[in-house]
């Protein structure tokens, strides 16, 4: 948890020397025709209580910053592992799901749900970032248990390719454009900082062949699992 947090605290504190240094990481690719990222993954999506509170909270940053890529509803997720990191000219191969879908359900065998508290947000120059914060052990057990499956497999993989993947964190804003109002967009940043967001159990969790975003239109579900508590 100590781990986590300082991670989040970081990324605030530099996000704040950036913002006052108008340095920004506007993503080009947000509505790229072109983009041909792809990548497979096993995510959770949010409870309904979580959700809204999300929702409400993006409504009042899109209020000050209109122009920014706000997440919808309906592509919110945590992220418990990317099986295969998108990358471009990645080709997801159906033929190898009922593989992949074997031994990621092997890995969940008597694993109780996890349960992520959502408290508070941090940014970073390129997106602001709602903070998840694991309430027991079961997701880096579930992690672990992903990693050796696979590292130790024949099927292909490209886990932790950007960056080992440690917190239980909600990507919800991208910067498509520097802020109009940054005085405004901070003072709504530091509003929410400490946020209260809810709890809940990842009680279903999806493996999808997806874009970067994890865009709806863009995601296939090729498998539903359900942990029981």
């Amino acid at each position: 948890m100590d781990k986590i947090r300082t991670i989040y605290d970081n990324l605030w504190q530099d996000a704040l020397v950036q913002f006052n240094a108008n340095t920004w990481q506007v993503d080009p690719y947000i509505n790229a025709q072109q983009d041909n990222r792809r990548g497979l993954t096993l995510l959770a999506r949010l409870s309904p209580g979580v959700t809204s509170r999300v929702s409400n909270f993006l409504s009042a940053l899109r209020k000050i910053e209109p122009n920014q890529y706000f997440y919808p509803a309906a592509d919110f997720h945590l992220t418990i592992l990317s099986i295969i990191s998108c990358y471009a000219g990645f080709q997801h191969n159906p033929q190898l799901d009922e593989a992949y879908i074997a031994r990621i359900g092997e890995c969940l065998a008597e694993l109780p749900p996890p349960k992520i508290h959502f408290q508070g947000i941090t940014a970073s120059p390129a997106c602001v970032i709602i903070q998840g914060f694991p309430a027991d052990e079961n997701l880096q057990i579930l992690r672990d248990r992903l990693r050796n499956k696979f590292q130790s497999g024949p099927l292909p993989t490209a886990i932790d390719a950007r960056y080992p993947l440690i917190t239980a964190h909600l990507t919800v804003m991208r910067f498509q454009a520097a802020p109009e109002n940054l005085p405004a967009f901070i003072e709504m940043l530091q509003k929410y900082r400490a946020h209260d967001f809810g709890q809940q159990r990842l009680n279903h969790l999806q493996f999808v062949a997806n874009d970067w975003y994890l865009k709806h239109s863009d995601t296939k579900i090729l498998h539903n699992y359900t942990l029981s508590d």
